[in-house]
């Protein structure tokens, strides 16, 4: 190429090639591409082991890399060492092409000593679908539809838009949520700073867990925004937050089996997760409340005293409400309700919402006392009333029993 210095070669073109190994004074060589009369119009700039292309009025006098395709200055910026072996600058929208035919991949590789495919991006025309490879493998694909299958290849049941994700053999978090806020120290289960992951039930058969983890008291929370509220009270109803429960069978469903605990809740006591309560097929409410029986209270005095301070102004008064009031047991105490749930005054409905509680399963024992204690109540009396009459006594309360359709009731002895 020296031999052409200050040369001009001339065809159908004037000046069509020129070589200017010292670049206008910084020591670069240039060559130049001349089209007749209208100027220079492409130009190589050669500095020592760089290459810059492109048009000569903006071209870099020293390229940032080993080939440096230069349409426009970007500005102020350069390329970054750690990839600097092929660059490309514009002043606009810049981008690289890579064009095939129809039934064929374009891709980009990146290789090493020990495998010159282990990474790479690649699109396949075929079947339209976009190849992330890592490791030697496909790590991650983009379907047809807008589907992103991670460790997977397809799923036939996600027609577009979705993802899905195959965690291979591994038993530990398929999805995880992390904040640089959260640092609950639960770390024997997630890292500090996962709020929440979702993984496996078990490891061999499957089924959904979902954690999450706070530094307070809400480790998950559900909200649903609904625009319609649904107030049916029979088994066509449904809710704003619906667990629905199917059994497998085959490879569809079947009904579930009567009696088959279909939610349920659990807790960690006693070193083990225990479950605390649970409903079942039929609707029934299963609880392991062991609560001891209020039997040193009078039950339907107390009982009296709930409807009177949580009944609002529909419980109809009596004569010895005041006294039950002012001299009834306190269902603070009996933990039948919680603090702030009553006062010795009967509440208004407008007073008593917002205020606390009732433990249901206690009040049930409440009930069930007050049911017990009235039967012993009514055999007391009738006991009395058959050492004061003795004779056909037990003959006619039977008669009368049976004549209300309660024969089946056996009387105390």
């Amino acid at each position: 190429m020296a031999a052409l210095t200050s040369q001009k070669v001339r065809a159908s073109y004037e000046q069509v090639l020129h070589v200017d190994r010292d670049g206008g004074g910084n020591g670069a060589t240039v060559v130049s591409v001349k089209d007749g009369d209208n100027g220079t119009t492409f130009a190589i700039v050669i500095s020592t082991t760089k290459v810059a292309v492109g048009p000569p009025a903006t071209l870099p006098a020293t390229p940032d890399g080993t080939f440096h395709a230069h349409t426009a200055s970007a500005g102020t910026v350069t390329a970054s060492t750690n990839a600097d072996e092929g660059v490309f600058e514009n002043s606009g929208d810049c981008g690289i092409s890579l064009l095939s035919p129809a039934a064929n991949q374009c891709a980009v590789y990146m290789g090493d000593p020990d495998d010159n495919d282990d990474g790479g991006i690649i699109y396949d025309h075929a079947d339209r679908g976009l190849q992330f490879r890592s490791c030697g493998s496909v790590a991650a694909r983009f379907g047809t539809g807008g589907q992103l299958f991670i460790n997977e290849t397809t799923n036939a049941k996600m027609g577009g838009n979705g993802i899905t994700i195959n965690q291979g053999a591994n038993d530990d978090e398929i999805f995880a949520f992390k904040s640089s806020d959260i640092a609950h120290g639960c770390t024997t289960y997630a890292e500090t700073d996962t709020y929440s992951f979702h993984g496996k039930v078990s490891g061999a058969n499957g089924g959904l867990n979902i954690a999450g983890f706070t530094e307070t008291q809400n480790g998950v929370e559900i909200d649903a925004f609904v625009t319609t509220a649904n107030t049916t009270k029979t088994t066509a109803g449904g809710s704003s937050i619906p667990v629905v429960v199917y059994a497998i069978n085959g490879t569809g469903v079947s009904n579930c089996v009567d009696e088959q605990n279909i939610f349920s809740v659990h807790c960690f006591t006693g070193d083990s997760v225990k479950m605390r309560a649970a409903i079942d097929e039929n609707g029934d409410l299963h609880n392991d409340g062991v609560v001891t029986a209020y039997d040193g209270i009078d039950d339907a005095v107390a009982v009296r005293a709930f409807d009177l301070t949580r009944g609002g102004k529909d419980v109809i008064q009596s004569q010895f409400d005041d006294w039950i009031l002012a001299n009834g047991p306190d269902l603070q105490t009996m933990k039948i309700v919680s603090p702030d749930s009553l006062s010795r005054k009967p509440f208004t409905h407008e007073e008593i919402k917002g205020r606390g509680f009732v433990n249901v399963t206690r009040l049930q024992k409440l009930h069930n006392g007050a049911i017990w204690q009235g039967r012993l109540l009514d055999q007391a009396i009738i006991n009395t009333v058959r050492e004061l009459m003795p004779g056909r006594f037990d003959e006619v309360l039977e008669k009368n029993m049976e004549d209300l359709g309660i024969g089946h009731v056996k009387l105390l002895h």
